[in-house]
């Protein structure tokens, strides 16, 4: 059994994140795989890494769609499933 933890991210940091089942991850083949994320730009979105390489994959795509999300103080945060 697990729990769901949120965990900060912050612009400029790379970071591991699990792909969500979300549209354009689902178009892209990459739903439920782990990829480098990067948050980029003024409007915040999200650039996709190929872990191993570290090689851009893709253009950016919105936050929404790469999971991660914003609380009521405007912090960028995904969600990670925490086994016990």
């Amino acid at each position: 059994m697990g729990y769901h933890q949120k965990v900060y991210v912050r612009r400029g940091t790379k970071f591991a994140n699990v792909m969500p089942h979300s549209e354009v991850c689902m178009h892209m083949g990459i739903a439920g795989k782990t990829m480098g994320c990067e948050l980029v730009g003024e409007r915040p979105m999200v650039q996709l890494f190929e872990i191993e390489s570290q090689r851009p994959f893709s253009a950016p795509i919105l936050t929404g769609e790469a999971g991660i999300f914003t609380d009521t103080d405007g912090q960028f945060y995904t969600v990670r499933r925490v086994e016990q």
